[in-house]
């Protein structure tokens, strides 16, 4: 996450020619990695509520190799160069298309994740504290990352230029990773 943002400040005040479609590709690793880490987690959590039980790690282990597929995409769909009138760099092209479907993506992931997670505490914590305080931080995460993301969302789908199209993956990916550390916060 820190490497995101150190590469958006980067990407913004830069006033000398650099390599801008490598900054902005490693930018977008250390994003998508940000969100991928977040969601993982949730997703090894909630493994763990299912006891491991074969059926539901396999059908979680798919939806993120899922989402692994498309961030790998996203990846390599912006491109950024440097543009000698302006002295800055400036996003080139980007698919506004892939940005959205990672973004769907994503959210209807935290989503899957989220039921299962609902369903196995009602199912075997019925009664307990531990039940109350997962569904609270499960519930708290997911409607303030799918609010964050619903913003880089519209934007890519309005596909007003391709700035607009990425300007607000940083910050949505890093709203996510602070709420997964919040919602593990109460065990530390």
């Amino acid at each position: 996450m820190l490497l995101s943002f150190i590469g958006l400040i980067i990407f913004v005040n830069v006033s000398t020619k650099i390599d801008c479609n490598a900054l902005y590709t490693s930018t977008f690793i250390a994003g998508n990695l940000t969100i991928l880490g977040a969601s993982t987690s949730l997703m090894i959590r909630t493994m763990a509520l299912w006891e491991w039980k074969p059926r539901a790690v396999l059908s979680m282990l798919a939806l993120s190799f899922g989402q692994c597929a498309i961030l790998i995409c996203t990846i390599i769909t912006v491109q950024a160069s440097w543009d000698h009138q302006a002295r800055a760099c400036v996003v080139a092209r980007t698919n506004h298309i892939l940005l959205n479907l990672n973004y769907a993506y994503t959210m209807s992931f935290d989503f899957v994740i989220l039921v299962m997670t609902l369903f196995v505490l009602r199912k075997r914590f019925r009664h307990e504290d531990l039940s109350t305080l997962l569904c609270h931080d499960g519930l708290v995460y997911f409607l303030i990352t799918s609010t964050c993301n619903t913003v880089p969302t519209v934007l890519a789908a309005l596909n007003i230029n391709d700035e607009m199209n990425v300007i607000a993956m940083v910050p949505a990916a890093a709203v996510s990773y602070v709420l997964f550390f919040y919602s593990y916060g109460h065990f530390l």
